[in-house]
C-alpha cells in the first residue's frame, strides 16, 4: 500500500512483547526514494482529474436537473395565492 501512494516508508512492522503489540516503521531503500516521489506525483494528479471529473458530473446533475423542471411544468410548485 505505501508503495501504490508513493509513501517514504516500507511498510509498518508489528512485533509482541510481553503481551503488548509494538509497530514501527520499515525504512526504504534510498534507491527507491526518487521513485516513490515520481508515484506520489501521479497518485495527487489522478486525484485531482478526479475531484474535477465528480465536480464536473454534479454541475452537469444540476444543470441537467434544472432543465427538466424548467420544461415540465408540472414539477413547479404552485402555491395558492390569498384573494
Amino acid at each position: 500500500m505505501a508503495n501504490y501512494y508513493g509513501m517514504l516508508i516500507d511498510g509498518l512492522g508489528t512485533a509482541y512483547l510481553n503481551g503488548f503489540a509494538y509497530n514501527s516503521m520499515r525504512h526504504l531503500d534510498e534507491e527507491q526514494v526518487p521513485l516513490r516521489f515520481a508515484r506520489a506525483e501521479e497518485v495527487f494528479q489522478e486525484q485531482a482529474l478526479a475531484r474535477a471529473a465528480s465536480r464536473m458530473d454534479q454541475v452537469e446533475s444540476l444543470l441537467r436537473s434544472r432543465r427538466t423542471a424548467t420544461c415540465r411544468p408540472s414539477t413547479r410548485t404552485h402555491f395558492p395565492t390569498k384573494p
